[in-house]
């Protein structure tokens, strides 16, 4: 499962050009394609995360998530086919998630 785990937020250089971004890979040969692309995902899904939470689904472009996460608009369109669907994704794998962490402490609870 892709998700948010691999992408480190960092902060900007704080010329409010850049205000977050998430730390990419170092270039270079060693990346098998599939880490690179599931890194890449991941730091997608967090942007989309962060943004949507500061102004909400509408306010937000792929523009500004393919900013926020450090990927070329190329790179999202490879993973996503428009920005529904990876909002789509982004919340399947909040649910998921959530529905894992719920399960956990209920069997703690017994």
């Amino acid at each position: 499962m892709s998700g948010t785990d691999g992408a480190s937020r960092t902060l900007g250089s704080g010329d409010g050009a850049s205000r977050t971004s998430y730390a990419k890979l170092h270039p270079g040969p060693g990346w098998p394609r599939e880490q690179a692309a599931s890194h890449q995902r991941a730091r997608i899904h967090a942007a989309m995360i962060e943004l949507v939470s500061e102004r909400g689904y509408g306010a937000v472009t792929v523009r500004e998530v393919v900013r926020l996460a450090g990927v070329s608009t190329g790179t999202f369109y490879a993973h996503f086919a428009d920005k529904d669907a990876c909002f789509l994704r982004t919340y399947g794998l909040i649910v998921r998630r959530s529905m894992k962490q719920v399960g956990a402490a209920q069997k703690g609870c017994h």
